[in-house]
């Protein structure tokens, strides 16, 4: 059963499978490797719905399986500051028609500060003009070093993600 705050998100990326540049923690590997894309939104419960990874990039991609016109993409993040889960510094959204080239659509900046202790979700969103796109990118980049005054100072934080909407 699912928790009373659990959201559902329907969009064009929904049972798609994710290709990630750095593997998944096999600690929090969420339902399985295609978590990213399976319409359930995380929540505050970091080892149900996220995948994490640890002082490295989150780089997801996407194959919508044919050219799609899309015009709104959509990451999910979570900071848990004591779990030494940050937001990532920003996300870049990229889309291609062949998988190889890819223009960067736009890049987010986090605006949730690092010292903040309290539990946040936020959705990195673009939306632009429609495009014909194939493949999806997301590239979240990893704080490299937990903040001063922070228990792990100076140690590689985790990124946590879930849910890469594609509209």
């Amino acid at each position: 059963m699912l928790p009373a705050e659990q959201k559902f998100a329907m969009h064009q990326a929904i049972g798609k499978s994710v290709n990630y540049t750095n593997p998944i923690s096999r600690y929090y590997m969420a339902d399985g490797p295609n978590s990213l894309t399976d319409g359930i939104k995380g929540t505050f419960a970091v080892n149900q719905f996220w995948h994490g990874i640890a002082g490295k990039d989150l780089i997801a991609t996407i194959d919508l399986g044919e050219e799609k016109t899309i015009q709104k993409l959509s990451l999910g993040c979570l900071q848990k500051y004591a779990d030494w889960i940050m937001m990532p510094e920003w996300v870049k959204f990229e889309v291609s028609i062949d998988g190889e080239h890819f223009s960067e659509v736009q890049t987010v900046q986090n605006t949730v500060s690092q010292q903040d202790k309290t539990a946040h979700i936020k959705d990195f969103t673009v939306s632009f003009a429609p495009k014909k796109v194939r493949f999806v990118r997301a590239t979240a980049e990893v704080l490299e070093q937990l903040p001063k005054g922070h228990a792990g100072e100076g140690k590689p934080a985790w990124i946590f993600a879930d849910e890469f909407i594609i509209e």
